[in-house]
């Protein structure tokens, strides 16, 4: 007698194999701090367009690392729904920072501090709410470390806050190389079909 297939388990150790398993949101976290490192020791054009790299090396390794391993998976309504909640979350975090940073731009006396804390919480809130979505909880881990750091260079010293940026974005860059590594060996390339 065969086994009934669960789809819904099936479905959700897909989604977590595609979504973390092979190390790209760690490895794409961690790069992002390393480049707010370089951000708080030199102030240049060049190193805020260096902030491309970490969405660009996350979605190289998608499609060059990720897909040819598991193809593409096209989830249920549930799945897309719950992305959709986070595209309408980050949105709104982008709006309320904008109001922020044109409050703060007027001049007023003591808004610079509250509105650092603010960008703090809702970069924490923000993450956590990926993390909640994508199920991958490393990320929330992240976003505390990347806060932390960020507290550190506003409130006490710079050059201590990119260090604590550095080591934070090493930490997450080599455990996501770890999961890398686990992921290529777990799955080989899919063969192309003649």
């Amino acid at each position: 007698m065969s086994v009934p297939i669960d789809l819904e388990r099936l479905e959700a150790e897909t989604f977590r194999s595609y979504q973390h398993e092979d190390g790209m949101w760690d490895v794409f976290m961690g790069l992002m701090m390393a480049f707010w490192a370089l951000g708080l020791l030199v102030d240049s054009t060049f190193v805020s367009l260096l902030m491309l790299v970490p969405p660009a090396v996350f979605i190289a390794g998608k499609a060059i690392i990720t897909v040819p391993r598991l193809g593409r998976v096209m989830f249920n309504r549930r799945r897309v729904g719950r992305e959709l909640i986070l595209v309408v979350a980050v949105v709104a975090a982008v709006v309320t920072t904008s109001i922020v940073v044109l409050v703060v731009a007027q001049g007023f006396e003591g808004l610079e501090r509250a509105g650092d804390a603010l960008f703090i919480a809702m970069a924490i809130i923000i993450f956590t709410i990926i993390a909640y979505m994508l199920e991958y909880w490393r990320i929330a881990v992240w976003a505390v470390l990347l806060c932390v750091s960020w507290a550190v260079a506003i409130y006490i010293d710079r050059n201590v806050g990119a260090a604590a940026f550095v080591a934070s974005g090493a930490v997450a860059v080599v455990a996501g190389l770890m999961s890398l590594r686990t992921f290529i060996h777990k799955y080989p390339p899919i063969p192309a079909e003649e």
